[in-house]
């Protein structure tokens, strides 16, 4: 699709092969030097409102968002914002499963890189050494730290939102026998919950 000059101060707006929206802008450094810089989005009014808080705030003397970084950068990023924002329990939680699980697969990884493939290969790896519980838990993590890095402008799409999130099976029932359940009435016989055992 052909470019699109966009608001004073920006490049152009294009639309990439994957469907997303780029936006291209330029800042002033403290050199004297103008960069050129990129936001991404779902659609073109979303870039160009981007585009237009990203020139707003470098006006402001805002320091504007990293460009070019690693996954891992993003999940050390993500993991600062997060950090007294929820219980520190929840935190450490999201910590453990950064540095046990995703880093070592994806943290050296260009942002941008980062493809479906790359996380079915972590998942895959995972699977083979850890309950289907703790594989889901990473990949909620994930997500969670890619969306933010979409608000960001530092990426145009969530790659954990493109995959089926690892399934966790469900654990059926198991009835007593008829044989158990006559151990636990005698069990609980004299116990002041022994209505409760019998109705259950």
């Amino acid at each position: 699709m052909p470019r699109k000059r966009g608001p004073k101060g920006m490049g152009s707006i294009r639309q990439r092969k994957d469907g997303t929206w780029e936006g291209r802008y330029y800042v002033s450094l403290p050199d004297g030097r103008r960069e050129r810089r990129s936001v991404y989005g779902a659609t073109e009014r979303e870039v160009t409102v981007a585009v237009r808080r990203a020139l707003r705030e470098a006006d402001q003397g805002l320091a504007p968002a990293k460009l070019g970084i690693t996954v891992g950068q993003l999940l050390e990023d993500w993991l600062a914002m997060k950090r007294g924002a929820v219980k520190a329990r929840t935190w450490e939680h999201y910590a453990d499963k950064v540095r046990l699980y995703l880093l070592p697969y994806l943290g050296k990884i260009q942002l941008t890189s980062l493809k479906v493939t790359d996380l079915k290969r972590m998942y895959d790896a995972l699977g083979q050494r850890l309950a289907p519980r703790t594989v889901h838990h990473a990949h909620r993590v994930l997500h969670n730290a890619l969306q933010y890095a979409v608000r960001m402008g530092l990426t145009g799409r969530n790659v954990a939102a493109m995959i089926d999130a690892p399934r966790v099976p469900e654990q059926e029932m198991e009835a007593l026998r008829f044989a158990e359940a006559q151990r636990v009435l005698e069990a609980a016989r004299g116990d002041r919950y022994e209505a409760l055992w019998t109705l259950a």
